[in-house]
């Protein structure tokens, strides 16, 4: 028998040529014999994994086994047979293990052939012929367990030995095998029959189709026909056996569609468009037996008591607001099944009706909680239960409900929600199954189906499970494409969705539930529906933004009349410039005069013509509606509209009402476009139509033809209200309105023509500090140069790094906008809000101060229906959850693959073959996440309830995905993990504690670090994947406090104990933190202040919570950019430079509350905005907008004026750079005026112009001048207005006194003119402003002339350039020098860092003159090494040799600064022997000039004018690299590579001595042979330690030399 271990049993009567029992794996049942040694080589293996993965999702999903197909049964039992008959001949006592490569029938597992009771207790020794049977059955099981066992095992038992790990970090290969053996004696084998698929590559044929077939369907990975042909005939070529044709494959993706995959149902529309819509009953059920979906799934709301809200689950939509028969009607506790509108019983003997299921979360846990007549969690008996029971409690049959009664109203009405005596009709639906309600986010955008510009629309709808956590909803992985035509509108192809809908909400859709591994019934409601603001006005029937009622939430009112002047399409932008995959261009629906603007361009350009001019709105009419914009207006809801849209057929169904339905539809601003084409036909069936009768038949006709529901289908979907459940888009509202409405108006219109300006606004953005945003660095000159095509993660930078940019270039009142908005939208995009109630009431005061800001600049961005729609947000966020949950990122990348899918097809039917393309992309992603299917016989195929009926890909398919690889990345099926808390040691040894920064803070810290090896850290990675480096500002939690109570501070020090548990795990055990200060407020940009203070704080790296980001306050040290910064092209560093901002007093920081990146740590330290006054502000804008009006419409009728006045009014009241200066908001202003200190008081009445009453600015004016008819404050406000110079202003008013002069002229007239005089005042004043600057930059112009002149004719002085050879040769001649060719480079740091001795003053700063410096040091050392080298090659060879003793003082007297001294250094002489016997075993090389040229000569003098020839030595020049330069510093780089950089060193003993040694013996045989032309010796001989004249003592024996070689330190 077995002796079974774990996963293993010792196999009997097996043993290995040591006499040691056989070990059999359990798990993988394939009777293979291992040796004990080799089982843990065999737990590492690919196969083995893969059986332990089929073990784990065997556990999960399957309980028996499952049949695949009935086919397969017979087969099966055929196998088993064998294999029993085969056991039993090899003599095993019991039947051998089977790989299930598939699921295998019930019936074969059962079967008993009875073979082994014979030979179950035999152990006696076979003999020889038995032995021979056994050994050809065993020969003969093994090949028949060859297709469907993994070789990976014997491939590790045939080489113990062998190293199974290479070191290589390639993708991992495929640990599968598909039917084929290597070996030549056995062909490849396949299965050609399509109704029996490959066991081991179900439910596949083979290898080579599984792979195929998901290449074709991945989803960024989009195959045309022509292209796969490619890849098959690339196939075929490379001899790759069974190569599918593309016919075939289409053959096959078909059956496996119509098998396990989601079908494409075709539609006609309403409209008489064709199109396609994937099975949403498919799709989710397909969701439900994902395993790597399901385990995320949400189906019932979660009450967190407003404690938190990050998931829609916890929002009030689906908590309070969806129908009770739409969420999930029942809760299962223990056997029992509770039904909402069911009486049930609690454990206390209380009878009550659960009207909705809930979760709370208690203890850590999720706790089923009931709404009910009492909120209770104990129920004790369902429906059917009460109903038999009922008597013995004493209550009444629960199934005789009569009516309800309203306590609150006393009123009665019938039951309706149920039938009493069944109860809800779910529990007869379900069968005993769950019944679980469904959320979706449903989302319509269009997008081009083009590669190119030529715009191709495809209106496309896509849904993802709205009972995800926020984190998994965003990934793309689950995101389901539904829909798409290029013809078909929107509201047309949503009737086949919604059609789908209705019969899931009516029947429920069946789904197998791969977690509780049980069938379920699902009821698919939506949450939302998302989009950019068109599609959701389409979607709520709303007129559009650009209409009189631009609002589909609410009905706030734009304005009523309408100007002539401009065409109706230039009054608003309502999506700003439409681009593909953006907001709309401004199709104007209604023109707010009440005309309908529906029909051609050419009838609209005709109605258009025939409008009358209105008057000027009125100021209080300005006020009243800029009040109403910036209020949440009465809300719209659902009956109303389609009460409307009722009313508009029944007046169609009338003869010629169509001029007044268009009225009608105007006036209300409710325009239903699938409605509309309804109307426009039965309008046009009685147009040609001659008398009353004609017509009247005609219509009748039309009306009797139509369709049941000709309004949009969106109101049949159940429990949505288009108005209210279409939330706010913040994608395109904020990144992609304000931001880039602000973006264009600064670049474009305010430093319009402002080169210098724009210049520095790049500057300031390239040199912004990214620190802590999660974002690159910004490319300030694409920001600026195409501010007009920048998308909305451009935005998203520019937002946070606005406040810190602008503050010089724009008016207080726009740089107030801007800050405002940059502190808004990191409240906007927080994922996780702690606490509902505080954070909507921070959120609707910050997006009201934003909007007076944006008032107190000009009330023109009021035309922009944006700015209202934000009001909106607040309320979205309390019923749908954080705004990131409903924003589009996600589905707009998701519109790539659309348009991928369109690419890739012949066009001719897009919607079908985009929507078989996406079905059969879900098909893959389901089988290869491991879902479970039913295998589909036919079209009426029955849903199962049977575990057995649910099966999953095979062993094959599974291993191509187990584990990361390049198809789990295109899918989406594993994520990249991110390496948290690691700490990135520095370069410093490990030191004693004491050495450290902390042991100076903290010098009695912890016994843990006391006495201690500590390592430092350059910077390390927080939990939520941050860098955190060496003097980076972090927000840390303070240790043992409560939730929130943070601080923020500077990582000072990263410290590991040398040996500690974290030190094996590379995390820090402390982090130093010195503490900062953040409460007081930084001028101008609302931010907090950082100040470091003297605190400290020894912290873990668990309570670091994240990087923030810090900036220099430039605005208050006015920065300049002096700067520079290197560029880098292609990936490589250039010699050019840009200028970059250099900051006044570093240490002045702010921190940057704009900081989108872990927004929820860093508002808690943001600076709170001051209230500001409504109706103040309002007034003072708007009072400031009429007057511009006035003087504009007065203009215009003087012929000449309007031409001067318009640009002004438009650049002051739009934001140009307007001169009026506004009293500031409150706190600081950033360039007080005298004006500022005004009193500002005043009354306005309808009239612009301020009455007798009005309150002035100061006091009364003196009694001796008569009272002006006009205020002396609307002289000064015009004088300010159009920036009059003083003797002007006075004239202004000595000109209003002349008018008043007894009785003098009407008040209106003399406005009038007083604004005529200060126009041509201001015309006068302009142009002497202009004249005065060009003066200036006539001047500012010849100053820079003179400067470029000087520049050309720059040159460096002689004593410049004899300092630069001086440190040249210093540089050469240094002890250590290894690198030669390189040296320019240590020379030009070393006249940096010497500037001011070397004086080279004026060349640093200049960037050109810099330029010329680097070349003049390159060729500078050119001639030095030149120099050095001929030197050397004189010192060794031809007629002036000298020893090394003199060669090394002769050449530190030419080369070292301060000459060779009383005793030269060692170091130098080790130096010199190096070099002369480099040169003398490489004479072919130092007689040679490197390649590179000098122009200098050796005094350090330059030749200016061009040089004659030169006559080149014998040696010539030879290839850059290969001079004797390069070949010394090759030649070093090998040795210090070996022996070490210390030249005097104990590893360069050797070589030195026998160096000096051959040196010496040269210099003795030269000195024996003088008179043959050696140079003659020193005295005192070359050998010995010599005194020569000036006082140089140089060793020159090796026995003395000896003394000088140190051992390394160790």
């Amino acid at each position: 028998m077995e002796r079974s271990t774990g996963d293993w049993a010792v196999m009997p009567d097996v043993y290995d040529a040591s006499s040691n029992p056989m070990w059999r794996c359990i798990l993988c049942n394939d009777g293979r014999p291992h040796r004990a040694a080799n089982r843990a080589r065999h737990e590492n293996s690919a196969g083995h994994q893969l059986a332990v993965q089929h073990r784990d999702t065997e556990h999960l999903h399957l309980s028996t086994a499952r049949t695949v197909l009935p086919a397969a049964q017979t087969q099966d039992m055929i196998e088993d047979a064998v294999r029993h008959l085969l056991g039993s001949m090899a003599g095993h006592s019991q039947p051998p293990p089977v790989v299930q490569s598939r699921p295998r029938s019930p019936p074969v597992s059962q079967l008993n052939w009875g073979l082994f009771e014979a030979t179950e207790h035999q152990d006696l020794e076979a003999p020889p012929d038995r032995r021979a049977v056994q050994s050809i059955s065993e020969a003969l099981l093994e090949y028949l367990d060859n297709d469907m066992v993994n070789s990976d095992d014997e491939e590790v038992e045939r080489s113990d030995a062998e190293d199974m790990d290479n070191g290589d970090h390639m993708e991992p290969p495929v640990p599968v095998d598909d039917g084929t053996s290597t070996s030549d004696a056995r062909p490849r084998m396949r299965t050609h029959d399509d109704a029996q698929p490959s066991h081991q590559w179900f439910p596949w044929h083979d290898k080579i189709t599984c792979t195929l077939d998901i290449l074709m369907h991945l989803p960024r990975s989009v195959f045309s026909h022509r292209q796969l042909d490619l890849f098959l005939w690339l196939l075929k070529v490379n001899d790759v056996d069974d190569v599918p044709s593309v016919k075939s494959m289409q053959s096959l993706n078909a059956k496996l569609q119509k098998m396990c995959g989601v079908d494409s149902i075709g539609y006609k529309g309403a409209l008489g468009h064709n199109y396609y819509v994937n099975d949403l009953a498919q799709i989710l059920a397909q969701e439900m037996a994902n395993p790597k979906v399901r385990p995320h799934l949400h189906f019932y709301p979660e009450d967190t008591r407003g404690a938190s809200l990050s998931e829609a689950r916890q929002a009030a939509r689906w908590l309070e607001e969806i129908p009770d028969h739409l969420i999930t009607p029942m809760a299962r506790i223990g056997l029992q099944d509770f039904y909402i509108h069911e009486p049930a019983m609690l454990r206390s003997g209380v009878p009550c009706m659960p009207v909705r299921w809930f979760t709370r979360v208690e203890g850590g846990q999720q706790v089923l909680f009931a709404k009910c007549w009492k909120l209770e969690d104990e129920f004790l008996k369902t429906f059917p239960e009460l109903q038999q029971d009922a008597k013995y409690y004493g209550i009444p049959d629960p199934a005789c409900i009569i009516d309800t009664v309203d306590d609150s109203r006393q009123v009665q009405s019938p039951w309706t929600l149920t039938d009493p005596t069944v109860g809800n009709r779910w529990r007869a639906l379900a069968k005993g199954h769950r019944v679980l309600g469904f959320a979706l986010w449903a989302y319509c955008d269009d997008t081009s189906g083009n590669l190119s510009k030529k715009w191709n629309e495809h209106n496309s709808f896509l849904i993802t499970p709205a009972g995800l956590p926020r984190h998994e909803a965003q990934k793309e992985y689950n995101i389901h494409f539904l829909s798409t035509s290029n013809i078909a509108p929107p509201l047309e192809m949503m009737d086949g969705v919604v059609t789908q809908m209705e019969k899931a909400q009516d029947e429920g859709i069946w789904a197998w539930d791969c977690l509780l591994n049980e069938s379920v019934l699902l009821v698919p409601f939506v949450l939302a529906l998302l989009g950019d603001n068109p599609m959701q006005s389409e979607f709520a029937c709303h007129i559009g933004l650009a209409g009189k009622f631009f609002c589909r939430n609410c009905w706030v009112k734009g304005h009523d009349q309408l100007q002539t002047d401009e065409p109706p399409g230039d009054r608003f932008h309502a999506e700003g410039d439409r681009q593909a995959g953006s907001d709309t261009d401004i199709q104007s629906d209604s023109d707010k005069d009440g005309v309908d603007n529906t029909s051609t361009r050419s009838s609209s350009g005709k109605k258009f013509k025939k409008l009358k001019k209105k008057a000027v709105e009125s100021m209080t009419d300005m006020v009243a509606r800029v009040k109403a914009f910036i209020k949440v207006g009465q809300p719209r809801c659902k009956t109303e509209t389609v009460a409307q849209l009722n009313s508009y057929f029944q007046e169609a169904s009338k003869l010629n009402t169509k001029t007044k339905v268009s009225g009608m539809r105007t006036a209300s601003g409710i325009k239903d476009t699938f409605q509309l084409f309804f109307l426009e036909d039965i309008f046009a069936s009685y147009k040609k139509k001659q008398g009353k009768d004609a017509k009247e038949a005609a219509l009748r006709a039309k009306l009797e033809s139509l369709p049941i529901n000709i309004i949009s289908p969106v109101w049949r979907i159940k429990g949505l209200d288009p108005h209210q459940d279409t939330p706010v888009e913040v994608l395109h509202v904020v990144l992609l309105g304000f931001v880039k409405y602000l973006w264009r108006d600064l670049v474009q219109n305010q430093l319009k023509k402002k080169d210098e300006k724009l210049d520095l606004l790049a500057t300031r953005l390239s040199s912004f500090d990214v620190t802590g945003l999660g974002i690159s660095p910004l490319a300030g000159k694409t920001l600026v140069q195409y501010s007009g095509s920048l998308t909305g993660r451009d935005f998203r930078a520019i937002a946070q790094a606005a406040p810190f940019v602008i503050y010089d270039l724009v008016s207080d009142d726009c740089y107030e906008t801007w800050v405002a908005l940059s502190k808004l939208i990191p409240l906007i995009w927080q994922p996780h809000i702690e606490n509902v109630s505080t954070h909507l009431a921070l959120l609707e005061k910050e997006i009201q101060y934003f909007l007076l800001c944006a008032a107190r600049w000009t009330t023109r961005w009021f035309n922009k229906p944006k700015f209202h729609i934000l009001l909106h947000l607040v309320e979205h966020i309390r019923r749908f959850g954080p705004a990131s949950l409903f924003a589009t990122e996600a589905f707009e990348s998701f519109n790539a693959i659309i348009r991928a899918k369109s690419v890739h097809s012949n066009r001719q039917a897009p919607s079908r073959d985009i929507a078989i393309a996406f079905a059969q992309g879900n098909r893959i992603r389901h089988l290869l996440s491991g879902g479970l299917f039913m295998v589909r016989l036919s079209e009426t195929n029955v849903f199962s309830h049977e575990p057995e009926s649910w099966t999953h890909i095979g062993a094959g398919p599974a291993a191509l995905v187990h584990g990361q690889n390049t198809v789990t990345r295109y899918l989406s099926l594993d994520e990249e993990p991110v390496r948290q808390g690691i700490c990135i040691v520095d370069q410093q040894p490990a030191r004693a504690f004491t050495e450290l920064l902390i042991a100076k803070v903290f010098p009695s810290a912890g016994g843990h670090i006391l006495g201690r090896v500590c390592k430092t850290g350059s910077a390390l990675r927080l939990d939520n994947g941050d860098i955190c480096k060496i003097g980076q500002y972090v927000v840390v939690k303070m240790p043992g406090a409560g939730v929130g109570e943070t601080y923020v501070g500077r990582v000072e020090e990263i410290i590991q104990i040398k040996g500690s548990p974290d030190d094996e795990l590379g995390r820090p055990d402390t982090v130093l933190i010195r503490h900062a200060v953040v409460t007081q407020p930084a001028a101008p940009y609302r931010m907090p202040d950082v100040v470091l203070s003297p605190q400290w704080s020894m912290t873990v790296l668990e309570n670091i919570l994240c990087t923030v980001n810090v900036q220099h306050k430039c605005a208050e040290h006015q920065c300049t950019t002096s700067g520079a910064r290197s560029v880098y092209q292609e990936r490589r560093h250039t010699d050019q430079i840009r200028p970059a901002v250099a900051h006044r007093t570093p240490s002045a920081l702010v921190l940057n509350t704009a900081q989108m990146r872990d927004a929820i740590h860093v508002q808690r330290f943001r600076i709170a905005s001051p209230s500001l006054d409504t109706n103040q502000i309002v007034h003072a804008s708007v009072a400031r907008e009429v007057d511009a009006q006035k003087v504009v419409n007065k203009a215009a009728t003087t012929p000449g004026m309007l031409a001067v006045v318009s640009p002004i009014i438009s650049t002051t009241a739009l934001g140009g750079n307007p001169t009026t200066r506004s009293p500031p908001l409150s706190g600081h202003s950033r360039s007080p005026s005298p004006q500022h200190s005004s009193t500002f008081s005043t009354t306005f009445h309808d009239s612009p112009i301020p009455g007798p009453n009005t309150q002035t600015f100061g006091g009364s004016p003196p009694s001796s001048v008569p009272p002006a008819i006009l205020s002396p404050a609307f002289v000064d406000t015009l004088a300010q207005d159009y920036n009059l110079e003083p003797q002007q202003r006075a004239n202004l008013h000595a000109f209003v006194q002349l008018g008043s002069i007894g009785g003098g002229l009407s008040q209106a007239d003399l406005a009038t003119r007083t604004y005529t005089l200060a126009v041509m005042f201001h015309q006068i004043a302009e142009q002497h402003r202009r004249d005065a600057k060009e003066n200036l930059a006539n001047l500012a112009q010849l100053f820079n002339d003179l400067k470029i002149r000087l520049e050309e004719s720059f040159t460096f002085t002689g004593e410049q350039r004899a300092n630069i050879r001086r440190m040249t040769q210093d540089a050469v001649y240094q002890a250590d020098r290894t690198a030669f060719i390189a040296m320019h480079l240590d020379v030009e740091r070393m006249c940096r860092e010497h500037q001011t001795n070397l004086k080279l003053t004026n060349v640093y700063g200049n960037p050109a003159r810099e330029k010329q410096l680097m070349a003049l040091i390159k060729k500078t050392c050119s001639s030095v090494r030149n120099a050095f080298r001929q030197d050397i090659r004189d010192s060794i060879l031809g007629d002036n040799r000298r020893t090394l003793t003199e060669f090394s003082y002769d050449s530190a007297l030419k080369y070292k600064r301060g000459g060779p001294g009383e005793q030269l250094d060692l170091g130098f002489v080790v130096h010199n022997a190096i070099l002369r016997r480099f040169g003398l075993e490489h004479t072919d090389l130092i007689g040679v000039q490197e390649a590179e040229d000098s122009d200098i000569n050796e005094d350090g003098d330059s030749d200016e004018a061009p040089k004659k020839k030169r006559k080149r030595r014998a040696g010539g020049r030879i290839t850059k690299g290969e001079d004797f330069w390069s070949r010394v510093d090759a030649f070093f780089v090998k040795e210090v590579a070996a022996r070490g950089k210390r030249l005097t060193g104990s590893q360069w003993k050797p070589y030195v001595e026998e160096s000096i040694a051959r040196d010496d013996a040269r210099s003795a045989a030269c000195s024996f042979s003088a008179g043959r032309g050696c140079s003659p010796t020193v005295p005192g001989g070359a050998g010995t330690s010599s005194r020569l004249a000036g006082g140089l003592s140089v060793l020159g024996q090796t026995r003395d030399l000896t003394v000088f070689f140190t051992p390394p330190v160790e």
